[in-house]
């Protein structure tokens, strides 16, 4: 089950599996990938802002702030937990 990243439950850990939409764009997945969210990466919401702003996520070692907007473009598919797929990370 896809989801978009806006929209993952906290706390849940994912796999980025594309960038869609808008953000697709050549400068703005160029700046996707700079801030460490691009394919393949494992991502978690720790928290999410005052009226769903901004989204505080984990990725490798690094938390990121990141607007809601953004990250609706960040496809993700949720991770089994503690399954195999988690420690193909």
């Amino acid at each position: 089950m896809l989801f978009a990243l806006s929209d993952l439950p906290l706390h849940r850990r994912a796999r980025i599996t594309r960038i869609v939409g808008g953000a697709s764009c050549a400068e703005g997945e160029r700046n996707l990938i700079e801030i460490g969210l691009e394919e393949g990466k494992i991502v978690e919401v720790l928290h999410r802002g005052l009226f769903g702003n901004p989204l505080a996520v984990q990725s490798g070692e690094h938390v990121i702030a990141i607007r809601r907007e953004n990250a609706r473009f960040i496809e993700v598919e949720p991770l089994a937990a503690g399954g195999v797929q988690e420690a193909a990370e």
